[in-house]
């Protein structure tokens, strides 16, 4: 996997609204639509911007039709859909500090069950085992005695290690089954009172810690449990002929394209189908091969996210930990939410996993070219007699300038004109005895004025000039 620095930034991240989800993607990028292209998934090390052909003017011999600017292309893309919840019963199921300095959490299956059942999904058999609690729980460590194992699905055990946010992931699905993956995500969140006036924590540490003025804080703690599902969803991305791709709409979920009749619009293929043309075109999206793939870029993600952790002190809020709530600012944190975490999540891992599906393989997709209702063009000999007309009559006022009627003299923006206007009564009544008459032409005023000085008083200067 190329690191960030060799490819300028990844693409942006685009999400649209399905029923009640939001759908995060990762936007298609000028390299992917290119003869012989390829998307951020080479996990090439010698991977530059150069190697990923973002020119448009490149050459081919062999393989898929070139796709041509100016159309939109619908095919199937790796999209997340990511639903979260808080911890419930947080003096039972989170355990703030132990003896070994630990802290745990513990997810009921109810909470897993009421988020699978969400989105429609059936509940995971590797969560229906009995949970061993030793396999979590380091020797010499307490737990609550309310805490009920039947009840729980799975734990989680995180050092003091002084970040701010921490994260435990377990996979459900590696994507074995061709459809995509599905995981179960918890974030703990430990941040010192003393940067949050405004914070709300499920739970506070046992024990104070005194701040630089010697003022007790505590560290407070909060958490939530999250399912995050990776699924091929339908989408309609325009390749325009003036920028870079842009994904328009979702289509609908699934993995492969057909069409969209209506009862006025029916769709027709032109040409052979691409399956016919060149049989090595996938039909559509497969994860059973990208176990490693999803593997590598999910703990990239994480990473990402981990990384923006304030370690200038132990448990400071950082700007990702602050969008985790309603808040904003240094001291903006709150309450941890589980719908903003879900969305900052959600675009986190669209930003860093997404990307990486894309490789080099080509993938079927459907293109509606734009349909041209009007275009424009220049005659050239048309526009050559317009200019020079243009060019003849502006002669012809310059040098043949007519008589005025009523034999009223010529006047323009020159100062000679703009004296006659103020110092005779062309405009108003008033005659300053400045020997300029009116109705005098332009040449008789220049003789009678000569060299004059005009002198003018700058009221905010509060003094005369001269000139």
């Amino acid at each position: 996997m190329a690191p960030f620095s060799t490819h300028g930034g990844l693409p942006p991240v685009v999400s649209f609204s399905w029923g009640s989800d939001t759908i995060y993607f990762s936007e298609t990028i000028m390299s992917q639509l290119l003869p012989n292209g390829s998307g951020f998934g080479t996990f090439d090390t010698e991977t530059t911007d150069p190697s990923l052909n973002l020119s448009p003017s490149v050459n081919f011999d062999n393989g898929p039709e070139e796709v041509f600017p100016g159309s939109v292309l619908r095919f199937s893309k790796w999209g997340i859909r990511i639903r979260c919840a808080k911890l419930p019963d947080p003096d039972v199921n989170l355990v703030t500090m132990s003896n070994n300095g630990m802290s745990y959490l513990f997810t009921p299956r109810a909470v897993l069950a009421s988020l699978f059942s969400s989105f429609d999904v059936d509940y995971p058999e590797s969560s229906m085992v009995p949970f061993d609690i030793t396999k979590v729980v380091q020797p010499g460590d307490a737990i609550s005695t309310a805490l009920n194992m039947s009840d729980i699905a799975l734990g989680a055990a995180f050092y003091n290690n002084g970040v701010g946010h921490s994260f435990f992931s377990r996979p459900v699905s590696m994507g074995a089954d061709g459809k995509g993956w599905i995981s179960i995500e918890e974030v703990l969140v430990r941040l010192n009172t003393s940067y949050t006036p405004n914070g709300t924590f499920a739970r506070k540490s046992n024990q104070s810690i005194p701040d630089a003025q010697g003022n007790p804080t505590w560290i407070g703690y909060d958490a939530a449990i999250c399912v995050e599902l990776f699924e091929p969803w339908i989408v309609e991305v325009y390749n325009s002929t003036t920028g870079l791709p842009s994904t328009l709409r979702i289509v609908e979920p699934g993995n492969v394209v057909r069409s969209q009749d209506t009862p006025d619009i029916q769709e027709n293929l032109i040409g052979l189908p691409l399956s016919v043309t060149y049989p090595d075109v996938h039909q559509q999206l497969n994860s059973s091969k990208l176990a490693d793939v999803y593997e590598s870029a999910h703990g990239n993600s994480v990473n990402q996210i981990v990384k923006d952790n304030g370690r200038d002190a132990h448990y400071v809020p950082s700007p990702t930990v602050v969008s985790y709530t309603e808040g904003e600012g240094p001291l903006g944190y709150m309450e941890l939410s589980a719908p903003y975490f879900a969305r900052a999540r959600g675009l986190a891992d669209a930003s860093n996993i997404l990307p990486y599906f894309s490789g080099t393989g080509d993938i079927l997709a459907r293109q509606y070219q734009d349909l041209v209702l009007s275009s424009t063009s220049i005659n050239p000999l048309l526009m050559g007699i317009y200019l020079g007309l243009i060019f003849l009559l502006g002669l012809l006022a310059g040098f043949f300038v007519p008589r005025l009627p009523l034999n009223v003299p010529h006047r323009g923006f020159e100062v000679y004109s703009w004296i006659a206007a103020f110092h005779a009564d062309e405009l108003m009544e008033i005659n300053d005895m400045s020997g300029i008459e009116k109705n005098l032409e332009l040449h008789e005023i220049e003789q009678r004025v000569g060299d004059v000085r005009f002198r003018y008083i700058d009221t905010n200067m509060r003094k005369e000039s001269k000139f």
